[in-house]
């Protein structure tokens, strides 16, 4: 069972002993196995999600009038062929140096990444956690665990090294929702580790796929500023012979007179923007991965202290260890004392607002 997955329980002092403790265990770095939980739960008579599911939820992407994907696929084929097939050969002919080609593997090898990550990303399940029957989790929770005016079960607090973290029942799922976990309006689930919803891959980026997530826009980044790079040289060589002077007037002047290189100026103007935006969110996510944050829990100051100080109880104790446990080992939980505890116990704790 996924460690996360554990604290789902719908009753609500739902612990096992052996859940007590946060999980060392080690997860594959390169493969994350899918809980069997979803794997039950990925059935047609069953599945209750927006989400659409392919190979027994193997493959997951989002609702298909709430994404941007075939957009995202088709612009990011149009701009690597024009790269691939017209510009760099061309560079690579006024740079017949052995750093050219160097230049060149290291395009391809960044392209075949980022296609890598974007795909992954996009059709790998977020980590979707399986909806209970919430006739019979009613049926069985006493009356006074129930809230008076809307009859659900009250919010549960899990004790996490020391910081209290509510878990909010989620009414549309059954569930207790597992710590760092939201219901996505998007793709009606409760998704573990919840980061966001990105309308540009179509899925939710969660437990499962945000190191994918990453690696896409990571690599993205890198090659677009290379991109930039050899664009910028083709145009400044190609017009160094038919300008008056190097001023940016005269290179304009001989960029309207030459359709082809009007279009690579063009070119260049949209994959700056691109590249602007893709190097500000990778160095956003590089900050919230240092202090093992997601999205979610960052806009909303969710661990922010009722004196203002910050309190993350999935902080690694450095950012080394933040890095590790989000790049490496997603599934592991932190390191310390997990228990649950009673809300009556919890004054000051954080607001359910998961």
């Amino acid at each position: 069972m996924s460690s996360y997955l554990a604290w789902s329980g719908t009753a609500p002092l739902d612990l096992h002993p052996d859940q007590s403790k946060g999980s060392d265990r080690r997860c594959c770095p390169c493969w994350l196995p899918l809980p069997k939980e979803f794997a039950e739960y990925a059935q047609p008579l069953r599945y209750r999600g927006n989400s659409r599911l392919l190979l027994r939820g193997w493959c997951v992407s989002g609702p298909a009038d709430k994404g941007f994907f075939g957009w995202t696929f088709f612009m990011s084929l149009c701009m690597a062929w024009n790269f691939y097939v017209t510009i760099l050969p061309h560079f690579l002919e006024l740079d017949k140096s052995q750093s050219g080609q160097r230049l060149r593997l290291a395009c391809e090898i960044l392209g075949v990444v980022g296609l890598f990550g974007m795909l992954r990303a996009a059709f790998m399940n977020p980590g979707i956690v399986p909806r209970q029957d919430l006739t019979e989790v009613l049926r069985k929770c006493p009356e006074e665990w129930r809230d008076i005016g809307s009859g659900l079960p009250k919010p549960r607090y899990v004790v996490i090294n020391g910081i209290s973290v509510a878990q909010k029942f989620c009414s549309t799922c059954a569930i207790y929702r597992p710590p760092r976990s939201k219901h996505c309006a998007f793709c009606n689930n409760c998704v573990l580790r919840f980061d966001h919803h990105c309308s540009w891959i179509g899925n939710c980026v969660g437990l499962r796929n945000y190191r994918y997530f990453f690696l896409f826009i990571s690599s993205t980044a890198i090659l677009l500023g290379i991109v930039l790079w050899v664009t910028a040289e083709t145009i400044r060589r190609d017009t160094e012979q038919r300008r008056a002077d190097d001023g940016f007037l005269a290179i304009l002047i001989v960029l309207i007179q030459d359709p082809i290189l009007l279009a690579r100026g063009l070119y260049f103007l949209l994959a700056l923007g691109i590249f602007v935006a893709l190097a500000l969110l990778t160095w956003y996510h590089i900050t919230v991965i240092a202090v093992n944050l997601t999205t979610n829990e960052h806009i909303k100051d969710y661990y922010e202290g009722i004196d203002g100080d910050r309190h993350n109880p999935f902080d690694e104790r450095g950012w080394l260890g933040n890095c590790t446990q989000v790049c490496c080992q997603p599934e592991k939980l932190p390191r310390g004392y997990w228990s649950y505890s009673e809300p009556r116990n919890m004054l000051g704790s954080p607001p359910s607002d998961y």
